[in-house]
């Protein structure tokens, strides 16, 4: 049992090693994250994304590049019709609504790299270049029924365009099935 902050490791032994795997996780104690009103402007039923091109090792700072391209990520929203299969990057960004009370966990699966913001706090900040091979990050935050700020920042090299940011609410947690964040939770400018 934690009594505070603290990171916790489990390694799981097989009789064969390369099967063996070992998982940390790393916990602070804090309380719910503040949730705002709805913004003016935001419509249900997706977030906004601006697209960017370029060869980049590490996540740039996207404020300080134009974007190539802007648009909606709605149900007619399809990665793979990105100008680009490789050397690109997304910004996704709006509100996002938590019906219940509880804890929401955030993750992604592994990309080139990925930061992702809840609350206006950073959750996730994956350099895949100190990761473990194939294991992505995930994040369990406890947020109050409102509408909070989100934002994803993620770049592709090469290889998969999968975008979808892993979500659990609290009425699921129980069963442990991650489902991408769903269109109705998702607010976004109306353009």
């Amino acid at each position: 049992m934690l009594s505070g902050p603290g990171k916790v490791t489990i390694k799981r032994f097989t009789s064969r090693d390369r099967y063996s795997e070992t998982f940390s996780g790393s916990f602070e104690s804090g309380d719910y994250l503040k949730p705002g009103k709805l913004q003016h402007k935001m419509k249900q039923g997706g977030f906004n994304y601006a697209y960017y091109e370029g060869e980049w090792d590490k996540l740039p700072d996207f404020k300080t590049l134009k974007p190539l391209k802007t648009g909606k990520i709605d149900s007619a929203f399809d990665a793979n019709k990105m100008p680009r299969k490789d050397h690109f990057g997304l910004v996704i960004s709006g509100q996002i609504e938590a019906k219940e009370d509880g804890y929401y966990l955030f993750g992604n699966d592994p990309a080139d790299g990925f930061r992702l913001y809840v609350g206006n706090r950073l959750l996730i900040d994956f350099d895949p270049s100190k990761a473990v091979e194939g294991q992505g990050k995930s994040y369990i935050v406890p947020l109050k029924k409102g509408f909070y700020p989100i934002r994803e920042e993620y770049f592709k090299k090469d290889g998969d365009r999968k975008l979808d940011v892993e979500y659990i609410a609290p009425s699921g947690i129980a069963t442990k099935h991650s489902v991408p964040i769903p269109l109705d939770v998702q607010y976004g400018i109306a353009e």
